[in-house]
């Protein structure tokens, strides 16, 4: 289970409204009551993502960022603990960004890894690929929930365990 947030503004109004959501989206990955029923750990802290799209009138900005401390720190309580420091900063840093800006749209994910799901920076979502079908287009996903990644796998020919069921 994982705490998610897409989001459009179209003027400095909705532009202040998004920014508070991204700031309530890391209170709710941060003391989640609901997965601390289901995990016994309120805790979205296995890693997170952001696609932030914004403009104030001169030009647009993207940004994406993929972020896990496991990768470093192992999967355990240390890199838990760096990962919400960090999701805290990304997510003041956004809602900066949109506040000042008077449209655009965000993809905000604070992961919480499924029970044998591969942790680190490349399996934090949103996931981005060129859509180059479409012209000079990319394509977004995060996910919550979970899918029968076996099956999909078989499908594909690829070994499940080196995938997130997302990425799949």
């Amino acid at each position: 289970m994982c705490r998610m947030l897409g989001a459009i503004w179209r003027n400095p109004r909705g532009a202040r409204a998004v920014s508070e959501l991204v700031r309530i989206l890391y209170r709710a990955s941060s003391n989640d009551h609901l997965l601390r029923g289901i995990a016994g750990d309120g805790r979205h802290c296995h890693g997170y993502g952001y696609l932030l799209l914004a403009s104030s009138g001169r030009g647009w900005v993207l940004s994406w960022r993929r972020f896990d401390a496991s990768n470093e720190l192992g999967s355990g309580e240390e890199s838990c603990v760096e990962n919400l420091r960090a999701l805290e900063r990304a997510t003041q840093s956004v809602a900066d960004d949109i506040v000042e800006s008077s449209r655009g749209l965000i993809l905000f994910h604070a992961r919480r890894a499924g029970r044998g799901e591969p942790r680190g920076s490349l399996h934090a979502h949103p996931y981005i690929v060129p859509a180059t079908k479409l012209g000079h287009a990319i394509l977004a996903l995060m996910h919550n929930g979970g899918v029968e990644k076996k099956t999909l796998a078989e499908g594909l020919g690829v070994d499940p365990s080196y995938y997130t069921d997302s990425n799949i």
